[in-house]
């Protein structure tokens, strides 16, 4: 347990120079068309999130881990852009945004911040952005 505690507090320091934190985070929710694939068949309109300035923090989650990820989207000076950089990479649907009208960090705390962990555990190895 205390190995793995500094782990994370080595990883988290280290990040701090590394990644934009959520009080700097601005991002956009772009919602796609109804597409009309044949007579009978119709595929729904999809939200999505561009995060603004995220080139270089993308860049830099590419070369991170599974736990290296969870650690992040677990810290509250980075998990809130983390989860937005999640959604924008992978291109998950964001219609919760929409939805609730979630525009704030704490819109996000308070409505889906533990679903989207729960999410982001299960799923980041299948997505294939990480393999640990």
């Amino acid at each position: 347990m205390k190995k793995l505690f500094l782990i994370a507090l080595f990883i988290v320091n280290f990040i701090n120079a590394q990644i934009t934190k959520n009080n700097e985070t601005t991002f956009e929710l772009r919602k796609t068309s109804l597409k009309f694939i044949s007579s009978n068949q119709v595929e729904t309109s999809k939200y999505f999130i561009t995060v603004n300035n995220s080139e270089k923090d993308l860049d830099y989650l590419k070369k991170l881990n599974k736990k290296e990820i969870l650690v992040l989207i677990q810290d509250e000076k980075y998990d809130w852009r983390i989860n937005l950089l999640l959604y924008q990479y992978y291109k998950k649907n964001a219609i919760m945004f929409f939805a609730f009208d979630l525009k704030t960090r704490k819109d996000w705390i308070d409505y889906f911040k533990e679903e989207d962990q729960k999410y982001w555990t299960i799923n980041l190895e299948k997505c294939g952005l990480c393999t640990e």
